[in-house]
């Protein structure tokens, strides 16, 4: 009997990409509230818990690609569980911040989270730098670019910002969060990246969980936006919706905001960039990631997940783990240049301090 792979919202960006990976290997069963048509697809509301069920008995593993995470995640891996099947999903960090541990799991399941492009590609990079950390080195990593997604996307985007996943102007600085703000809006080059960019401090929890994993005492995080006013409007979307009465008038807000967001950028090659370096006192490690877009390299790392997962002996683990702690980096990096991701390692001797943007 084959093992099949089921993608939730496999019409969208990311699971159209999570299932073109794996269909020549897999059976892929495909879902989407709309009628997909074809072989081996369905028709499923994901906001029904009924027909949820009904799709995970036919899967092995499910990945969902159905946003926004915040919103839908929680409820979407209670019901793939509840048929005793693993969840993959590219966000799903609500869970973390929640405190959950199995999801209200069934017996010994294994749940990846993370597995997209930030959170997911980004915690593989940290990883790999973070195992050859030592008191004195310094880590950093800057991530971004000039793309649209999609409303949901957005969404979680807004919802991760006020619930506390990202952290604004913090650092971590001898083991501790500390304040530290950006003063001024300066472009900067940053190698790897498609345009000089602006810069802002942030600090999330999937880089947390590598520091603590490894002990890493000092950690600069840099979200960057090619354009100001993309930089402008995430903030203006985060204020507008903390202030909004119902769902709907922050729904009308999102997609306001997207609106927005599609016009500034209309016409633009989209691009997105991920920049990390291990700073040591006579060297530095970095790894420069570049893609078309998230939704390209998220759809691909959920798929990767996936096949990891299914290699793996389940029963070792359950619950919940980040992507980064489980599948390992060297076969992510191997699957995704395979793909055409771009992945540049590097390893250079100086004997002068490099400043973060200058490698």
């Amino acid at each position: 009997m084959s093992v099949c792979i089921g993608i939730l919202g496999a019409t969208g960006k990311v699971g159209h990409v999570a299932a073109k990976y794996l269909e020549p290997d897999f059976q892929v069963l495909k879902a989407a509230r709309s009628n997909i048509g074809g072989n081996n697809s369905y028709r499923v509301d994901a906001d029904k818990d009924e027909e949820l069920i009904d799709f995970a008995k036919k899967c092995d593993v499910v990945i969902n690609a159905v946003g926004p995470s915040y919103e839908k995640s929680e409820r979407i891996m209670k019901a793939v569980n509840n048929c005793n099947v693993s969840c993959i999903d590219l966000f799903g960090t609500k869970l973390i911040e929640s405190g959950s541990s199995d999801n209200g799991a069934s017996g010994d399941i294994l749940n990846i989270i993370g597995a997209g492009c930030e959170p997911g590609i980004t915690g593989a990079i940290l990883d790999r730098l973070a195992k050859n950390y030592e008191d004195g080195d310094q880590l950093l990593l800057i991530k971004g670019g000039e793309e649209t997604g999609g409303v949901a996307a957005l969404k979680d985007i807004i919802l991760s910002s006020l619930s506390g996943y990202i952290m604004p102007n913090k650092v971590l600085k001898d083991g501790r969060l500390k304040e530290r703000k950006m003063y001024g809006e300066i472009k900067e080059e940053v190698e790897g990246f498609g345009a000089y960019v602006y810069k802002d401090i942030i600090m999330d929890q999937e880089g947390l969980s590598v520091c603590n994993k490894y002990g890493v005492k000092d950690f600069e995080q840099y979200k960057s936006y090619a354009d100001i006013a993309s930089k402008n409007l995430i903030t203006e979307g985060c204020v507008r919706y903390a202030v909004a009465v119902d769902l709907e008038s922050r729904n009308r807000i999102c997609e306001d905001i997207y609106n927005q967001q599609v016009n500034i950028i209309r016409g633009r090659k989209q691009w997105v960039s991920i920049n990390a370096v291990l700073k040591k006192r006579n060297s530095y490690n970095s790894i420069i990631i570049r893609g078309k877009d998230s939704s390209y390299l998220s759809g691909l790392t959920a798929a990767i997940a996936a096949k990891s997962l299914l290699n793996s002996n389940k029963n070792r683990v359950k619950g919940m783990v980040w992507a980064y702690d489980f599948v390992d980096s060297e076969y992510l990096f191997e699957c995704l240049k395979k793909a055409g991701v771009s992945i540049t390692e590097n390893t250079e001797t100086t004997d002068n301090q490099v400043e973060y943007g200058e490698i």
